[in-house]
């Protein structure tokens, strides 16, 4: 059936809707609402795990340790979006501020950044996998037991400072203190 071929109503105000008022009158806003919420919750819930990780990784360790999960949404919902807070920093700060001193100023182009946040984005969700597979290979030998899914909470979850670290890339001149954060996460 054609959309155009559908009826128009009236309503009861005296409005006339049609199939794409309804859409855009009811349903848009309504999935909005529900996204914004959603959206909301993520941000919240990864905000909160973000903060005990890094200040009180004693008691947030044992809860991740009895969560289950997938590594899909270990990489979607938690390791993804810190990864690309740092890749926007970044491409902000080299395409858009750059890095100068002694006479001289280099930004990056816009393709060249965007080319290397992907680059940059793909490398760090493959890390956490190939990490994962590493700390999973390496447990018995420090007395742990070989668990390819909390190995890979391990490797996400121990780079939080890391990733955060890559803010500083926001002002190219601060990006060596993103190397002393990324340091919290050998702790």
């Amino acid at each position: 059936m054609n959309i155009a071929s559908l009826p128009k109503s009236t309503h009861p105000i005296g409005v006339i809707v049609s199939y794409d008022d309804a859409l855009t009158n009811l349903a848009i806003p309504a999935i909005i609402k529900v996204l914004c919420s959603t959206i909301k919750g993520h941000v919240m819930a990864l905000v909160d795990r973000v903060k005990n990780i890094l200040i009180t990784p004693k008691t947030e360790w044992p809860v991740i340790a009895g969560e289950t999960t997938t590594t899909m949404d270990l990489l979607k919902g938690y390791a993804g979006p810190l990864i690309l807070l740092s890749v926007v920093c970044g491409f902000i700060g080299m395409t858009m501020i750059g890095v100068g001193g002694f006479g001289f100023h280099y930004k990056v182009g816009i393709v060249a950044g965007l080319v290397g946040g992907v680059l940059q984005l793909a490398f760090g969700l493959i890390g956490v996998v190939v990490i994962g597979h590493i700390i999973d290979a390496l447990a018995p030998t420090f007395g742990g037991q070989k668990n390819i899914m909390q190995a890979t909470k391990a490797a996400a979850y121990a780079l939080t400072a890391a990733w955060l670290g890559g803010v500083f890339q926001l002002i190219p001149m601060l990006s060596p203190l993103g190397l002393l954060t990324a340091l919290y996460s050998i702790y």
